[in-house]
């Protein structure tokens, strides 16, 4: 079943964005949330009110159960990492505080703990996508569950690719992925004792330098899961028998699954990445905001560029196009290693 995000999307969709038509559709009326936050007039939110301001948090609350269900199915959402707040400086550690025991009236042992100021500026991920006027036209449940699909499937795959892609370096429109500026582990191979170097040689570089591993995940492309949990010892046993392409776990560690986790352009080449969510600070607001139009004329193309371009007309082709945008962020403080491989 849809979410009432999808519901509420689809409906502005199949309605050239008119909330008044849009509260017509029969999908809409069956869905509790989407008709309220749809709904022509709400009662303002007072200080006498018991609930206050709820009427006004409609929204919010609709869109939070969408970005959850998106989160289930990103890497960043997987792991446990540490949030923030956007334009807030947050102090992480640089260096550890010393504990040891002591004899009475013995000293104590002291560190200079040094602090790093991190601040997490808001960066918009977007997404634009383009739909027939047959398909947003139907009110039934099938149509906002494939306005749902399109959504949830455009933003996990672009969050898990700026979040691992090597290429990633920070700009004004995007944060770092958590592997720019750091040297490939070289792999050792595919076999079981291969692929165990590989991991370990990783591993140990992050403890080395810092890391307790406590939050640790092992991050690989659907295709290295199959390898991974297929692979072999020399007595015909799994090395990783934890391991499958749904993810589960590996040396210990769980095993996070995305089609994301390979680089861009050719050749093109898999990532088998360890990361440590407690060295990765994560600013998000919580919200997907929509906007919908059937007049626009866009480029429909996955790498846009600035400029004088062969546009498409919607109207002219019969489509309406969505577009979703999140404000999120992080921060790597020195939180992952990488292999590049090639199963």
């Amino acid at each position: 079943m849809a979410t009432s995000f999808a519901v509420f999307a689809q409906a502005l969709l199949a309605n050239q964005g008119d909330p008044q038509k849009a509260l017509e559709n029969p999908t809409v009326r069956r869905d509790l949330m989407a008709s309220m936050v749809l709904k022509a007039a709400v009662a303002a939110g007072t200080t006498l009110d018991a609930g206050f301001a709820s009427e006004l948090s409609g929204y919010a609350s609709m869109s939070a159960e969408f970005i959850g269900l998106v989160d289930e199915q990103t890497v960043l959402g997987k792991m446990q990492t540490r949030s923030a707040p956007f334009r807030t400086r947050v102090p992480v550690l640089e260096n550890q505080a010393a504990a040891t025991f002591v004899d009475q009236a013995a000293p104590k042992p002291a560190v200079a703990l040094s602090l790093d100021l991190l601040t997490l500026l808001p960066h918009k991920l977007a997404m634009l996508c383009a739909l027939t006027e047959e398909l947003v036209r139907f009110s039934s449940p099938a149509a906002s569950s494939v306005v749902e699909r399109a959504l949830t499937a455009a933003i996990v795959a672009g969050t898990d690719r700026a979040f691992l892609d090597p290429d990633e370096a920070a700009t004004s429109g995007h944060p770092a992925s958590i592997t720019n500026g750091i040297t490939p582990t070289s792999s050792a191979g595919s076999s079981a004792a291969q692929i165990t170097t590989t991991l370990t040689t990783m591993l140990d570089s992050l403890a080395t330098s810092g890391s307790s591993l406590r939050n640790a995940v092992v991050i690989a492309h659907p295709s290295t899961a199959i390898v991974l949990s297929s692979v072999l010892t020399a007595g015909n046993v799994r090395a990783f028998p934890d391991a499958s392409v749904r993810g589960g776990s590996i040396l210990g560690m769980p095993l996070l699954v995305t089609r994301s986790a390979q680089t861009e352009g050719s050749p093109l080449q898999r990532l088998l990445v360890v990361a440590d969510g407690d060295r990765i600070v994560v600013a998000d607001d919580g919200q997907v905001t929509v906007d919908t139009s059937r007049q626009a004329s866009i480029q429909l193309l996955t790498d846009p560029v600035s400029g004088a371009q062969s546009l498409v007309s919607l109207w002219e082709n019969n489509l309406a196009a969505l577009r979703a945008e999140r404000l999120i962020s992080w921060v790597s403080v020195d939180a992952a290693r990488y292999a590049l491989v090639s199963y």
